[in-house]
């Protein structure tokens, strides 16, 4: 009996701090050698592309993989879980929030590892669902007091600063990137920009002791921040080797001569020990492109979660039988 997840339920399933806390557990497994990721499998589609990202966690018993396809602008997401004793197919999920949540997980967990333990200003470029939980996750792991967003689309920033002050938070627009960034102990850069450039420029960088995360540009043709970011740092973390290679920002700042491997730390060594730069006035920097322990780290958690409560689950089926998922 194979279980379907809805998005929905995975919402009520897991929270941002107990998926920071889960991908936490993931990377210090990932850096004892305990889990296994796939190279990224991407395919080119005449509307789009297919992706399939595969990971296995021996100690925990599970593998699986998260397949995700755009086609038109139209993107989906589902999470296929694996029993690696039985090899049943324990659950398919889908993953459009548990996506989001895993991105902005990891940008808090990279925060708490790298940020000052006395940052309390957040700048964001940008407005979109990834801006959102970038801010939530960072909320989550420091006392942010005051945020300040930019995004080119008026309407998408107004409206981002208005939900964060029905929360509570103190929060306001600015009309350029700059001002966004210019007092932050810690910015989040969480765009949509792709091909059509860089959002974020090095030369903004000159606060000592800021914290940088940048969770945009996940193919070779992306960009989210420019070559001189990679040099304005002293620190750099990324969630996965991966990376360098198949990020556009990583590949245009090795073009340009910026980037110094000797700076670089993956995020599972740094959750393991290696801890924040050596000091407090040190510039650091999170790069991410996502990768597959994320995925498998909180697809584990909900099932087990749900795991013998099906009066909670969306659907039960055979793993023959045809179920519609949200998307």
């Amino acid at each position: 009996m194979t279980v379907i997840i809805d998005d929905a339920t995975v919402r009520q399933t897991i929270d941002m701090s107990t998926a920071i806390e889960q991908l936490r557990s993931a990377y210090l497994s990932f850096a004892q050698g305990d889990i296994v990721e796939a190279a990224r499998v991407n395919i080119p589609l005449p509307t789009g592309f297919l992706r399939l990202m595969a990971a296995s966690w021996p100690s925990c018993g599970l593998a699986g993989y998260k397949e995700f396809h755009r086609c038109n602008g139209q993107v989906r997401y589902t999470y296929h879980l694996i029993d690696q004793e039985s090899g049943e197919n324990l659950a398919m999920i889908d993953a459009n929030h548990l996506t989001a949540l895993r991105t902005g997980a990891c940008g808090g967990l990279a925060a708490d590892v790298l940020a000052r333990k006395d940052a309390r200003k957040l700048g964001v470029i940008g407005s979109g669902s990834e801006a959102r939980t970038q801010i939530e996750a960072i909320r989550a792991v420091r006392p942010i007091e005051s945020v300040v967003i930019f995004s080119p689309r008026v309407e998408r920033r107004e409206s981002l600063a208005s939900e964060l002050r029905a929360e509570g938070i103190e929060a306001r627009t600015a009309d350029e990137p700059t001002a966004a960034v210019a007092d932050a102990d810690i910015i989040a850069v969480a765009t949509n920009t792709g091909t059509r450039g860089p959002a974020f420029a090095g030369n903004w960088l000159t606060r000592p002791g800021v914290h940088v995360n940048s969770i945009g540009s996940t193919l070779p043709s992306q960009r989210e921040i420019d070559e001189h970011t990679w040099s304005a740092v002293d620190r750099i973390v990324i969630d996965t080797a991966l990376l360098l290679h198949e990020s556009g920002d990583a590949i245009a700042a090795d073009k340009a001569g910026f980037l110094d491997r000797e700076r670089i730390a993956l995020l599972g060594d740094v959750v393991a020990g290696v801890g924040r730069a050596r000091a407090d006035s040190e510039r650091t920097l999170y790069k991410s492109v996502g990768s597959p322990l994320q995925d498998l780290a909180l697809a584990a958690f909900v099932y087990r979660a749900l795991e013998g409560r099906s009066e909670s689950l969306a659907f039960l089926a055979d793993y023959h039988q045809v179920a519609v998922m949200a998307s």
